[in-house]
């Protein structure tokens, strides 16, 4: 099935529950989304999954208050019962007066994120695709993981002449290979899934895992630091949550909202949202039919703006930038196409220039610490290596660290020229990732050292 339900079907149920209302300001929004899913692990598929779910959001506007319900389901009738909800909830006691009016008609930039390869290829093909996967096994090297493609449809109307369709579809592919004492990882992701090459990911994280026979146990401290893709993309995504929305501004946890036009990075850097780059998981508007703009966050070092959505817009006296996720997803605007320009340089280069440090694959269990200074804490996982004098000489042992991310991006020593798309995280049902290069970092600290 190339849609869960097509537009004329979606937009037309959005429609008629529009004609139904009985206050002047509405807003439906219709998500309909097909997920396929081969979990793996041992190099043995043990879940396989397909989920198709068609969900509703209503907002009415009434007496100055919003009322929100949601519904999951093609029923007309269940939707106008959805409708009536968020009316009578718009007049409890404590509806929220979060906006004055609903979006009215703005352009939107053309752009169409579907793959038909994406959309249209089943279970069973992808299973194939994981089984090609396994073939790369060495050395008794056992593969864990995931396969994931998503077609999705936005459509969003309201009764000012909102109606906005949109599809686009979205795919990854992950693995840890284990020999059972070391690991390795890697990953692919992109709109086509036909981009995605198994073999690669397979090559990629057999070769993080069989590297050494053994590794070393190093002491905690600030070291010199290559972080791979997965890595940067993982600092930014929990960047993005304290820093890049106007909810956090507003909270005074936000160091972007703190220090707009200082300087908080190092010159070569610079973070963007634009949700219509094609080489990511692009959606030109959000759920409120405001068209998304690219947002800058950081200019080469220098702290910009951050994404807002009506209501934050609204309290902040600025323009929403097309950044709104549904209702029901409590962290007000985020942004979902997060990027970090690219530089000059190799990963060859980089390690050549290194005289003692470390290579890290990724990390994992991310806490935030200090919101304010971007205070993190995690570990390292799947491929931690030491760097001397220019060359790769031994695994070593995994790292729990407490950093600061804007530190870390402060002492930048270099950027390689490639970029990586990563996928994050699901946000408001959204899937969201990280376009991002390698990066060399002077400094980076790591607080406590294990045994594994």
């Amino acid at each position: 099935m190339v849609e869960v339900v097509g537009e004329q079907e979606l937009v037309h149920l959005i429609e008629q529950g529009l004609s139904v209302a009985k206050v002047p300001q509405v807003e439906i929004v219709g998500l309909s989304k097909l997920l396929r899913v081969i979990r793996f692990a041992n190099s043995t598929i043990h879940q396989p999954m397909e989920e198709r779910n068609v969900s509703f959001f209503i907002r009415v506007l009434k007496d100055g208050k919003v009322g929100f319900s949601s519904v999951n389901g093609l029923d007309p009738k269940v939707l106008e019962e959805a409708i009536k909800r968020a009316e009578k909830n718009a007049s409890l006691p404590q509806a929220t007066p979060l906006i004055d009016r609903f979006a009215d008609p703005k352009p939107v930039k053309s752009t169409d994120g579907y793959f038909e390869a994406t959309g249209t290829t089943g279970s069973e093909a992808l299973e194939e695709k994981v089984k090609q996967l396994f073939l790369r096994s060495k050395k008794g090297v056992s593969f864990a993981g995931v396969f994931w493609t998503m077609g999705a449809e936005l459509a969003v109307a309201n009764s000012n002449g909102v109606k906005l369709y949109h599809r686009w579809t979205s795919a990854n592919c992950q693995t840890v290979a284990t020999t059972g004492e070391f690991s390795g990882f890697s990953a692919q992701a992109s709109p086509d899934v036909t981009k995605i090459k198994p073999e690669e990911i397979g090559d990629s994280a057999v070769e993080r895992a069989i590297r050494f026979s053994e590794s070393r146990e190093l002491p905690p401290g600030e070291y010199e630091c290559l972080l791979e893709e997965y890595a940067v993309a993982e600092l930014l995504l929990y960047l993005s949550h304290m820093a890049f929305s106007a909810d956090s501004v507003e909270e005074g946890r936000s160091i972007i909202g703190m220090k707009k036009g200082e300087r908080v990075a190092h010159e070569s850097v610079s973070f963007w949202d634009d949700g219509t780059n094609p080489l990511t998981f692009r959606i030109p508007f959000d759920v409120e039919g405001v068209p998304r703009k690219k947002v800058t966050f950081i200019n080469k070092g220098i702290a910009a703006d951050v994404v807002h959505d009506l209501s934050t817009a609204k309290r902040t006296g600025a323009e929403s930038t097309g950044h709104a996720l549904p209702q029901d997803y409590s962290e007000g605007p985020l942004p979902l196409h997060v990027e970090m320009g690219s530089g000059t340089s190799t990963k060859p280069d980089m390690i050549r220039s290194m005289k003692r440090g470390l290579l890290v694959t990724r990390f994992h269990y991310i806490r935030e610490v200090h919101p304010l200074k971007t205070m993190v804490t995690g570990m390292t996982r799947d491929g931690v290596f030491l760097v001397e004098n220019g060359e790769v000489v031994a695994r070593v042992k995994n790292f729990r660290f407490t950093e600061s991310i804007l530190r870390a991006f402060t002492h930048v020593k270099a950027i390689s020229k490639e970029r990586k798309l990563v996928a994050t995280d699901m946000d408001g049902g959204f899937p969201s990732a990280v376009l991002c290069p390698k990066v060399l970092v002077e400094k980076f600290t790591f607080t406590g050292s294990t045994k594994f």
